[in-house]
């Protein structure tokens, strides 16, 4: 059996469409797209969870020196945990947040919204397209509830084989 190994980093969609299309012609054939490759498994499990935040973050144009991103890291290290703690984010997230960051749960609430502000104004459109489904020019922004989901949503998909 021949077999393909390829990352979604290295290639776009019409490039995967042109694959898709190629496995439907042979029958002797495989392609395994993930996130990353294979090799790369062991690299990516070792980095931790606040560190794959912070690169989401990055990339969806979060700037390091804001609160809310300390924050955020720590929410998503938590919300995967525990997902619990999504269903009362007000009552039991920023809570957690705020005795883990020595602060109070207001101003971790006002950190956070003030990040995904910012960043939304100044952010990548096209990862925000990819993350939320739509994206500034939409003229819709997320709440807190929903970014942090998302968020944690973005981290854990990135653990899974898109298609095998």
């Amino acid at each position: 059996m021949n077999r393909i190994l390829l990352s979604t980093q290295e290639c776009g969609s019409q490039e995967l469409l042109q694959l898709t299309e190629m496995l439907c012609r042979e029958q002797d054939f495989q392609i395994i797209v993930s996130r990353a490759f294979p090799f790369m498994e062991k690299e990516r499990k070792t980095k931790t969870v606040e560190n794959r935040a912070g690169d989401l973050l990055t990339k969806l144009g979060f700037k390091a020196n804001l609160k809310g991103v300390v924050y955020l890291k720590a929410a998503a290290r938590i919300g995967l945990e525990d997902r619990e703690e999504l269903e009362g984010v007000t009552k039991r997230l920023y809570p957690a947040v705020a005795k883990e960051c020595r602060t109070c749960a207001g101003r971790v609430e006002h950190a956070i919204r003030h990040a995904i502000h910012t960043s939304w104004e100044k952010g990548d459109v096209r990862q925000q397209r990819m993350v939320f489904g739509y994206d500034r020019e939409s003229g819709n922004r997320p709440t807190n509830a929903e970014f942090i989901a998302r968020m944690i949503d973005c981290l854990e998909r990135q653990d899974h084989l898109l298609y095998s």
